[in-house]
């Protein structure tokens, strides 16, 4: 770059952020884009009366007691349970 004036120089960096941030704004765009396909598949089905929900349920692990880290083995989790859960004989 010898040889520039500051403008020329602040052009060919700006031009060189612009290509390098390309990527990032369309990974982004896809994400987005990806997030609202998958929340309008799951409303448009149609096959199911209920609404889904999420259930918390405290479940007791062998493997995590005594760890080093100190967490407790008794652990909180989410259980996703789709609308057809309501209905659905199995």
């Amino acid at each position: 770059m010898r040889g520039l004036n500051k403008v020329q120089m602040k052009v060919r960096l700006r031009r060189r952020y612009r290509r390098a941030s390309r990527p990032v704004a369309v990974f982004v765009f896809c994400l987005v884009c990806i997030a609202c396909g998958a929340r309008t598949l799951g409303q448009g089905s149609g096959q199911s009366a209920g609404t889904s929900s999420v259930v918390e349920a405290r479940v007791h692990s062998r493997a995590l007691e005594g760890n080093l880290l100190g967490d407790p083995a008794e652990q909180k989790v989410g259980i996703y349970l789709p609308a057809a859960y309501q209905t659905s004989p199995n």
